[in-house]
């Protein structure tokens, strides 16, 4: 039994993600051109901007599964990172256009409060229907309680997603925007 694939053509290829067992931050993207019954041939080590690693048989998985790279050609994501929104305070961190009737669009927010050593992650899933009125959900609100808002609102074709900072330090946000025109 065979457990990777094997391209066909001389333009196919997969990757492979080998994990250090004991440190799962040390770790390696492949990509493999053709495989050889269990052989794999690589292509090219320290893909996607990972670094080629000295690997032990001991201590290494190797593993075929999606990577950030891969679901970055199949969707249009936007990555919002390190935005500090000060202590009680509300700032649009994401501002976008829209041409379509229809719309649907999501967000996945991770909040961090080094000052309270606090992390909070959610979505936001919003839509635009063709009457022009834009309604959205926070749900999936994951971690420690933590005293934030949010606001999804379009004026014209712009959406702006603000988050109010109730917290009494700052917030720094890490997201991504997933649109689904």
């Amino acid at each position: 039994m065979h457990f990777y694939p094997n391209p066909q053509f001389i333009d196919d290829y997969f990757l492979i993600t080998l994990d250090n067992i004991n440190n799962p931050d040390i770790y390696e993207i492949v990509k493999i051109s053709h495989r050889t019954g269990n052989q794999l041939h690589v292509a090219e080590r320290g893909f996607e901007n990972t670094s080629a690693q000295t690997w032990l048989i001991d201590d290494t998985l190797c593993d075929h599964r999606v990577t950030a790279g891969t679901l970055d050609t199949f969707l249009p994501v936007t990555k919002l990172q390190h935005i500090v929104v000060p202590s009680n305070t509300s700032q649009v961190i994401d501002q976008f256009s829209i041409s379509s009737e229809n719309v649907s669009f999501k967000w996945a927010i991770t909040l961090l409060d080094d000052a309270s050593n606090k992390a909070q992650s959610f979505e936001i899933h919003a839509i635009k229907k063709m009457s022009g009125a834009v309604s959205y959900n926070k749900f999936a609100i994951v971690g420690d309680s933590m005293n934030v808002g949010c606001s999804v609102n379009l004026l014209g074709s712009t959406v702006s997603l603000a988050i109010q900072n109730n917290e009494n330090s700052d917030v720094t946000i890490n997201a991504i925007r997933i649109l689904n025109l």
